[in-house]
């Protein structure tokens, strides 16, 4: 028996593969990642992939390097589109559609090549999962451009199968009239029974100043994609991109008036979730659509929200929201997952 453990402990150190590692190996590893990590940063917004292709992963690269591309002349027909039918407004839908992707395409490639370049692989990995069942309660103060909200209120509750998805939220301003209902519900046509979809998505909402009268009515169809970047390499783990595009139509009426407005929408939003470490994950979303608040108080227009989760318990987590736009709301509370 010690002999046997003798000849197998000098096979381990023979063994290039089993065998630990020399200071020397470690701190060039280190030095690469290091130098993979500055040049994906700069060099790597025009050039994408270099990141991973200096750290020696020339298939996540090559992915990356496709992926980008892809984006680029999505985004450079959508302008061609834009400057040959002189901004028409009937072609908004198309042009737009084909800018936002193709950049948002361009910018999650960049991105990834950054977070695949600065993390070890496999350091952490994503803490949803494609089968969940969660609930949210926030609250928190709104610095609003308008109006007289100053707290807000924010219900959320989320399911999803590899099949379908809903989602939705109810928010309200204690002291003033405004309240928000939006509900989401979606057929994958694709899943790959992780984080990666791509689905068609409904949705329909309600909306009521906080000092007016005008009440929002609306709904919208949407694609909805989802690519949960591990897929591509380890090194991306805990990175899922986000993409939904769509149109659809809100009416505003307004109380003891016959007047209403109708105004089509155009449904172009992008986000990206980190998970840095095995508790803590951050997301980013940004939305460009006129009457998306997300159950906060703001003008038309485009908007970010940025969002961290912290999970202290397998079933519960702390959630942090920041959502900025014409004001900034400012949200925590918990989120419980029944799986």
């Amino acid at each position: 028996m010690p002999l046997a453990l003798a000849l197998s402990l000098l096979v381990a150190a023979a063994d290039p593969q089993t065998a630990a590692p020399e200071p020397r190996d470690v701190e060039q590893k280190e030095d690469r990642r290091l130098l993979s990590s500055v040049l994906a940063f700069v060099p790597g917004v025009i050039v994408p992939g270099l990141g991973h292709r200096v750290a020696g992963d020339w298939d996540a690269a090559d992915k990356l390097t496709i992926i980008s591309g892809s984006g680029i002349a999505a985004a450079v027909a959508g302008v061609m589109t834009l400057y040959q039918t002189a901004g028409d407004h009937d072609l908004t839908p198309l042009y737009m559609s084909l800018i936002f992707a193709g950049g948002s395409m361009w910018l999650s490639s960049w991105l990834a090549d950054i977070a695949g370049s600065v993390r070890p692989t496999g350091q952490a990995r994503s803490l949803a999962s494609e089968s969940t069942l969660a609930a949210a309660v926030l609250y928190g103060p709104s610095f609003a451009h308008a109006g007289k909200v100053e707290h807000l209120g924010l219900l959320r509750l989320d399911y999803e199968h590899p099949r379908v998805l809903a989602d939705g939220w109810a928010s309200y301003a204690p002291g003033t009239r405004y309240h928000e209902l939006h509900l989401r519900a979606g057929l994958k046509l694709f899943s790959d029974a992780r984080r990666s979809h791509l689905a068609l998505v409904a949705e329909g909402l309600r909306e009521a100043g906080a000092d007016s009268d005008a009440t929002g009515h609306g709904g919208a169809l949407m694609l909805e994609g989802r690519l949960d970047a591990g897929v591509l390499a380890p090194s991306l783990a805990g990175l899922v991109v986000l993409e939904r595009i769509g149109a659809g139509a809100i009416v505003y009426s307004y109380d003891g008036s016959p007047y209403t407005d109708l105004q089509a929408i155009l449904v172009l939003e992008f986000g990206m979730a980190l998970a840095l470490t095995d508790s803590l994950e951050l997301s980013l979303l940004y939305s460009q659509r006129p009457d998306k608040r997300l159950g906060f108080f703001m003008d038309h227009g485009g908007h970010f929200e940025l969002q961290a989760k912290v999970q202290v318990h397998p079933s519960v987590r702390l959630v942090g929201l920041a959502h900025i736009g014409a004001g900034m709301d400012v949200l925590a509370g918990v989120e419980a997952a029944a799986w």
